[in-house]
């Protein structure tokens, strides 16, 4: 099957879950929807909502499962995976991205980064919001 990149922008509509499989592999999911906006006569008004199951493995899955929650507005780029189920004599279409990146929506908040240790490293200095390193101040 093709990998189908998205992007997706929107809110987080549900709980995050967040579990590590038999073999000990961690794996995140929540549900996100996406509203289409359109301008009309009145001025913006929202559209139809997509809703779509996100799904994080590994490390990228425990960083979201700390690092978000419901309602938050986010950004998500990954693989589309479209599958049909038979439940009975209903048909059913699966919408999944499996997730490469996940972040937080800046154009309606703010955020701080604090980069994670990696567990074969020692801890990291805490870098606070201000130690911008060799970044050159904005003209």
């Amino acid at each position: 099957m093709p990998h189908i990149p998205v992007t997706l922008v929107g809110n987080v509509a549900s709980d995050v879950s967040h579990r590590l499989t038999t073999s000990g592999v961690s794996v995140t999911s929540f549900r996100m929807a996406c509203t289409a906006r359109r301008r009309d006569e009145q001025g913006w008004v929202d559209g139809d909502t997509s809703f779509v199951t996100v799904t994080c493995w590994r490390q990228l899955g425990e960083h979201v499962a700390s690092s978000i929650d419901k309602g938050q507005p986010i950004v998500v780029t990954g693989r589309l995976q479209v599958k049909e189920r038979k439940v009975e004599d209903r048909k059913f279409v699966d919408v999944e991205v499996v997730a490469d990146a996940v972040g937080t929506n800046l154009r309606y908040g703010t955020t701080i980064y604090r980069k994670a240790a990696r567990p074969d490293q020692p801890d990291q200095p805490d870098h606070s919001a201000h130690d911008v390193g060799s970044i050159a101040p904005a003209a």
